[in-house]
């Protein structure tokens, strides 16, 4: 069972590249907007949130590494310090006056979609940073 300690800093730095990805999401869905209205001709506000969009993506710690820290993570091959984010998610949060079974089904699955969706958003990202 993963120590309250090592959960704590798995936990921590899963929220830093998760935040990361989300905050660049608002970003690149605000160029979008712009760009769908006229694809032919970027408008200046389509300009203005391309080049915030590229410029806040390449903030520290980058797109690309966040993507592949949650990965790294859901696949338990030592991404995020080495922490697998499946088996925390599995066996629970140490600290928490909460308890749930080991592999209880809602808290489980709850955690992980969110952690696979974090890590579809980012892909997304990556690409759209690559593509521009």
């Amino acid at each position: 069972m993963i120590s309250s300690i090592n959960f704590n800093s798995c936990v921590t730095e899963k929220s830093g590249y998760d935040d990361h990805i989300r905050a660049n999401w608002a970003t690149f869905v605000l160029y979008a907007k712009e760009f769908a209205k006229n694809p032919a001709t970027l408008s200046s506000d389509a300009i203005f949130w391309r080049d915030r969009f590229l410029k806040d993506s390449q903030v520290a710690p980058g797109i690309s590494k966040s993507v592949y820290g949650l990965f790294d993570g859901a696949l338990g091959t030592g991404g995020l310090g080495g922490c697998d984010l499946i088996d925390m998610y599995y066996r629970g949060d140490p600290n928490s006056t909460k308890t749930w079974f080991i592999g209880y089904r809602d808290v489980f699955m709850n955690h992980t979609g969110y952690l696979y969706h974090s890590i579809g958003m980012g892909v997304i990202l990556d690409s759209a940073v690559e593509t521009l």
